[in-house]
């Protein structure tokens, strides 16, 4: 079980101090006006290819809406949350995500339902106390469920926010659990603009395609690439 901590301020991928809401955004459903969800795409892109993962970030408030950003994750081996796994968290969070805090979790579930089991509302409340804890349960970016954890229990969201930056630590995390390859990212906003990010390695032509917006490109020890 972890305590979590609210900062004043919320940061980008960057680590850079947000000044303002991501501009490069894409509606899920209706996504709320008091307390609003934003998941970066990269963490999308993970989260497709594993099971279950805890998720960092930053949480940001003013008068009027409190929001959620979720622009980091680090997955969970076992499949669920448990006490064992927090060290190998808290090791990766300071290695990979430093000045993120653990927000919530979440886990690949074919069909997420309306009403979970409340067996796993209650490991969420076990292993993530607290109000405003973030439960992400996804077959899909067009098929998810999203709860938040309130004083009187959980609420459910209509909807959450996909954004889209050069998040250079979820990068990097990817990149390790490739074994090494580097990563570019190529997207489409809701009117249909290419959003560009790559990696230092991204003006190589050889890649591998990871779901449509993330491409892995390998690296030898020397730095140069090989073919995919």
């Amino acid at each position: 079980m972890i305590e979590m901590v609210y900062r004043g301020t919320s940061k980008d991928g960057k680590g850079k101090e947000r000044t303002g809401l991501p501009k490069n955004i894409r509606q899920i459903g209706d996504a709320g006006s008091d307390k609003r969800v934003y998941i970066e795409d990269y963490v999308i892109t993970f989260l497709e290819k594993t099971g279950c993962a805890v998720l960092l970030g930053e949480v940001w408030q003013n008068e009027n809406m409190k929001c959620l950003f979720a622009d980091g994750a680090v997955e969970i081996a076992e499949g669920e949350p448990n006490d064992d796994m927090w060290e190998k968290i808290y090791r990766e969070m300071k290695q990979y995500f430093p000045g993120r805090e653990v927000i919530g979790w979440a886990k690949k579930m074919e069909e997420p339902e309306e009403e979970p089991d409340e067996k796993l509302f209650d490991l969420h409340r076990e292993q993530f106390p607290g109000e405003d804890r973030l439960l992400f349960l996804y077959d899909s970016e067009e098929n998810a469920s999203v709860f938040l954890t309130e004083n009187t229990g959980i609420r459910k969201q209509s909807g959450y926010y996909i954004y889209y930056e050069k998040n250079e630590q979820m990068q990097s995390y990817m990149v390790k659990e490739n074994e090494g390859q580097s990563v570019e990212a190529e997207s489409k906003n809701q009117d249909g603009a290419c959003l560009l990010y790559t990696s230092d390695a991204a003006d190589e032509e050889d890649s591998v395609d990871l779901g449509g917006r993330r491409i892995i490109k390998k690296k030898n020890k020397t730095g140069d690439q090989t073919a995919a």
